[in-house]
């Protein structure tokens, strides 16, 4: 299908999952296999693939378009995490939605809490995961904390381990991540994903948002999604490049700081609006690694 005109799904299944999809046939393999496999609650699945067609990802993605509760729109080129989650996310009649990255994977049951929380919380908006990499060790909890001090903004992440706090269901957050949420449809006004987003600045917009909303947000503590992190992965060069474009980075937090009327703190401001600017990605790159900025 053309991605302007994704079909409208019935209001009978509880969930859509969306995810957007660049270059990582395996991962999207996996990805989908563990929806399949582990999602309990009525469910369907929308897939936009950004413009590649390479490594059979066309003849995959055609046979998953046959699937009943399965869509895939073709886009002719690769957009953006933000533009391509516009597009996913219109004339979605579930009541809630998912936005999932194409290299995570969901464990078995993980929807049961989950949906238990919205329905006994009618103020919880949106919820998100534990990450774990491939070899079982513990990465991250799936949300932030957001600090607001005049026009310049701050982050931090819970200090929790699930292995260490196995009584801790949820923890209460902001924000949660956008590689791997699930909120209510009433938030798509306040989670619009702007298409004059490249990546990384829509989900920070997104929190700003939910933090000065009445919604609710709260990591899943004892989930345990994991993220098959290929940015981290020499043979997947051509997407790490098309990933890591300082450029389109900056376009982005220029784009957020006019919406916005607000920065980061000031190492990665100056990084994203000035150093994002030099010619030679070896000394953006070295740039990264010496003021330690995580995006």
């Amino acid at each position: 299908m053309e991605a302007n005109t994704p079909r409208r799904f019935i209001s009978k299944p509880l969930l859509t999952v969306c995810i957007v999809h660049y270059r990582k046939l395996p991962q999207l393999q996996k990805t989908v296999e563990c929806l399949l496999k582990n999602t309990r609650v009525e469910h369907k699945i929308r897939i936009l693939n950004q413009g590649y067609e390479g490594d059979g990802i066309r003849e995959y993605l055609e046979e998953l378009d046959r699937k009943k509760d399965v869509e895939v729109i073709f886009n002719k080129e690769n957009v953006g995490c933000s533009p391509g989650r516009n597009v996913l996310t219109r004339n979605i009649h579930t009541p809630f939605i998912m936005s999932l990255d194409d290299d995570i994977y969901v464990n078995k049951n993980w929807d049961e809490p989950v949906f238990e929380l919205f329905h006994k919380n009618n103020n919880v908006g949106a919820i998100g995961f534990s990450l774990y990499r491939p070899t079982g060790e513990f990465w991250m909890t799936g949300g932030r904390y957001i600090h607001v001090r005049g026009n310049t903004i701050s982050t931090n992440r819970p200090h929790i381990n699930p292995e260490k706090n196995r009584d801790l269901d949820f923890v209460l957050v902001d924000d949660v991540s956008a590689g791997a949420m699930v909120y209510r449809r009433e938030l798509s006004d306040i989670i619009t994903w702007n298409p004059g987003y490249f990546i990384g600045f829509e989900d920070l917009e997104k929190g700003l948002h939910l933090k000065e909303s009445q919604w609710k947000c709260f990591v899943s503590i004892q989930s345990k999604f994991v993220h098959d992190k290929v940015s981290e992965k020499k043979d997947y060069t051509e997407y790490n490049k098309s990933r890591r474009n300082y450029h389109a980075y900056r376009r982005s937090y220029l784009h957020f700081l006019k919406r916005n009327h607000c920065r980061w703190d000031l190492k990665r401001h100056i990084f994203y609006k000035y150093i994002c600017l030099l010619p030679n990605p070896i000394l953006q790159n070295i740039a990264y690694l010496l003021l330690k900025v995580k995006n």
